[in-house]
């Protein structure tokens, strides 16, 4: 049973670790609250920056290149 759940965590953990989303146009991906890599999004990563920026909803097209 262990053996098991431990199986699971490890293909959960690498389909997370290599699951890539194509952005394209940025269009409909906001750059703060997008899960960009991880379980964490940047908002939430970058306290202090996210605090200080203007546009908090910005989506990645937005952002430049």
């Amino acid at each position: 049973m262990i053996g098991t759940n431990h199986n699971s965590l490890c293909l959960v953990n690498w389909f997370s670790a290599n699951l890539i989303r194509k952005v394209r146009n940025g269009e409909d991906t906001h750059f703060w609250r997008y899960l960009w890599r991880g379980k964490i999004t940047l908002k939430d990563k970058f306290l202090r920056l996210f605090s200080l920026v203007v546009d908090k909803d910005i989506l990645a097209s937005e952002v430049g290149s």
